[in-house]
């Protein structure tokens, strides 16, 4: 081998070298420049942010997480970001910059749909199916959706509506959750992947969308939507910047105002100290909320908000009676959290008799014996299952470490409930029946479980 070909061999490595070097730096540049192209559009269309703030950015685990810090100590009450009404986005606003006929009308159209009328919130819900839709075909690079105004304008903040480098949603977990079968969190994850399930259907019919929707990539958008922006009197409202602000529940340190003229003001509620993280207020939920749409607890929630459900025909109720009817357990659930909850379940029940086998029982207050016989019935299979449910199970049932422990906590907020529930229940159910005698058929109806 002769010194000029050594030579140009060498060249030539060099020459390899510099190329994949500067191909990586372009890649870091490129994705360095995307966020601050992003915040200085977002300052270009009048978004004020606090002069000693700073957005960062890195991988982790796949993900991108993005954090806000301060360079120098901000006061408390100090205002942080200042979002210009025109900058905050609702369906109303959305559709118009799309300005599609055709959509609005999809949109009339899913409104009067009464998919969510019998859930909380229904307005909101419909709202985030919606903008779903309208981002999964984004997503998908429908030609006529991307060049509208709307994602001209706001493809920034498009393209990072995803779910949060922070969170991994217990929802992609169905083996897991599958296996908690007779836990709220289950209940939770059943009734909201079905009804998910419902909205690509709807979606892909011929007066929507016209095309099939692969639920997998539907998913991701409809739990990033959930996760983002506010909900403000019944609305999203979708709000760029906003969700590259982690949050948190326990230790945030800024909250928002909305103002007369719609601007939305983002305020220290305490004083945050110079490198110190900017913590957005997360709102309100139960750990199993949390746990199954962001993939977190906490310690402190080992308690429900304002909604624990529990299918009215539970397992139980399908051994005894001998139910066929598989649908009967997804489309009927008590609020045990909500006053009144046992007259609730009694309706229910009394509204199935042919089911239960009760065709000739009077409808005066000496009917009232068996829906309570049933309902308590019920309950105590809920009860003894959750009761029951010990650290060995959750070890036995679930991989992860962190999942153990978040799982653990939603778990102690659902014996909490339950137990509550059936003593109260046995006490209102002692006006008409025989405990007594009833603690004994119990038994020898839960042995068959």
């Amino acid at each position: 081998m002769n010194f000029s070909f050594i030579l140009l061999s060498l060249i030539f490595q060099s020459i390899i070298i510099t190329i994949i070097s500067c191909k990586k730096q372009s890649k870091q540049k490129e994705s360095d420049f995307e966020l601050s192209d992003y915040i200085k559009w977002a300052k270009y269309n009048n978004i004020s942010i606090y002069p000693s703030l700073n957005f960062t950015q890195e991988e982790k685990n796949l993900k991108t997480l993005y954090k806000l810090f301060t360079k120098e100590t901000i006061p408390i009450n100090t205002t942080l970001l200042k979002f210009p009404p025109n900058m905050i986005l609702n369906i109303t606003k959305i559709l118009d910059l799309i300005n599609i006929p055709e959509l609005k009308k999809q949109y009339e159209e899913f409104m009067d749909n009464e998919i969510y009328e019998d859930d909380y919130s229904p307005e909101l819900k419909k709202d985030e199916a919606f903008l779903t839709y309208i981002l999964y075909q984004i997503h998908e690079g429908r030609k006529k959706m991307t060049k509208t105004i709307f994602y001209k304008k706001f493809k920034h903040f498009i393209n990072t509506l995803k779910i949060s480098g922070d969170f991994n949603p217990l929802f992609f977990e169905d083996v897991t959750l599958n296996k908690l079968y007779l836990s709220y969190i289950n209940t939770l994850y059943t009734k909201n992947k079905r009804n998910f399930e419902h909205e690509t259907y709807i979606f892909k019919s011929d007066s929507f969308y016209k095309r099939d929707i692969d639920y997998d990539e539907y998913l991701p958008i409809r739990i990033a939507v959930i996760n983002s922006g506010l909900a403000i009197n019944e609305q999203k409202m979708l709000i760029p910047l906003l969700n590259l602000i982690r949050s948190d529940y326990i230790k945030y340190n800024c909250n928002y105002t909305l103002e007369k003229d719609g601007t939305i003001i983002i305020y220290s509620t305490k004083e945050i100290k110079a490198g110190g993280e900017l913590i957005f207020y997360s709102k309100e939920m139960s750990n199993a909320q949390r746990l199954l749409f962001e993939g977190r607890t906490y310690p402190e929630l080992n308690y429900y908000f304002d909604e624990y459900l529990i299918p009215a025909f539970g397992i139980s109720l399908y051994v005894k009676f001998n139910i066929e009817d598989t649908d009967l357990e997804f489309n009927n659930y008590i609020n045990l959290l909500e006053e009144g909850y046992q007259e609730d379940a009694i309706y229910i029940y009394k509204a199935h008799l042919d089911i239960l086998k009760r065709e000739n029982t009077p409808e005066d207050e000496t009917g009232k014996g068996w829906p309570y016989e049933i309902l308590l019935n019920n309950l105590k299979a809920f009860k003894e299952y959750i009761v029951n449910f010990g650290k060995d199970k959750i070890y036995e049932y679930v991989e992860d470490k962190q999942d153990r422990i978040n799982i653990e906590r939603v778990i102690l907020g659902d014996k909490k409930i339950l137990v509550k529930a059936y003593e109260e229940t046995e006490i209102k159910a002692g006006e008409y029946i025989d405990l007594s005698s009833r603690r004994t058929d119990d038994d020898d109806n839960n042995s068959e479980l």
